[in-house]
């Protein structure tokens, strides 16, 4: 029914990551889920991002720790 994990993200982000995006600055990432990462930006609050079009476009990056 589900498609593999590895299709729902993309990403290779994982909870607790700490990344950037362009408009939105830092954020934390909150949940990777169902094709679908949520990030809590530091400025902006809460976005949920579609994990292939963030994978794609490179719109996070995560920062280094």
């Amino acid at each position: 029914m589900g498609a593999p994990s590895e299709a729902e993200d993309p990403t290779g982000l994982s909870l607790g990551d700490r990344v950037t995006h362009a408009k939105w600055g830092a954020g934390t990432v909150g949940q990777v889920e169902d094709g679908q990462v949520t990030v809590v930006f530091d400025t902006v609050g809460y976005r949920t991002l579609d994990a292939s079009l963030v994978a794609e476009r490179g719109l996070l990056e995560r920062l280094a720790e």
